[in-house]
């Protein structure tokens, strides 16, 4: 069985429709690599009224959209536990490689950025252009240089100072931080 996107035919009996789509009711509900869909649009739980999860289902694992803590409209899922993890959270603009901010699945932040330090200085303090709502859990510094060893101190949900170690000389540097 496969998913078959002419069938029914248009004028296609409605006595007869059954055997006609059956095969690709199967071909949905097994995942065929047959089906493969350009899109799949979901409707906002949270237009139609409270923004509930949906009602668990064993051995499942469901896709559902509604709104988040700031009203934009988002892709949710929940598993048969009842977990709910949120899957997107607005969009990455590359246009300010300055200080950029993700969001990966489960809820965690990513913002990232370039910056200098400057020469004969060691330390520069980097303030993210939006905070976490928490905390900055870690930092990762890379220098596009040899022979420095750079580090972050001072971490908070707002930024963070990034230090170094080694040549004096003016060097730039790549950085990402994860939080919450």
């Amino acid at each position: 069985m496969a998913w078959d996107n002419s069938l029914p035919i248009d004028n296609q009996k409605l006595r007869t429709l059954a055997s006609v789509i059956r095969d690709n009711f199967v071909a949905i509900e097994e995942g065929l690599t047959s089906f493969q869909p350009k899109s799949l649009n979901y409707t906002n739980r949270t237009v139609s009224g409270p923004s509930d999860d949906p009602s668990l289902i064993t051995d499942a694992y469901l896709l559902y959209c509604k709104d988040d803590d700031v009203g934009n409209a988002e892709l949710y899922s929940i598993n048969e536990d009842g977990g709910v993890s949120q899957l997107t959270s607005g969009t990455a603009s590359a246009a300010n490689t300055a200080n950029i901010s993700s969001f990966v699945a489960g809820g965690v932040k990513l913002k990232m950025g370039n910056d200098t330090y400057p020469a004969g200085n060691s330390t520069k303090a980097i303030t993210f252009t939006s905070a976490f709502a928490t905390t900055c859990y870690g930092v990762l510094i890379t220098p596009q240089a040899t022979g420095v060893t750079p580090y972050a101190e001072s971490l908070a949900s707002t930024g963070f100072t990034a230090k170094r170690t080694g040549i004096a000389a003016s060097v730039v540097f790549s950085w990402m931080a994860w939080g919450d």
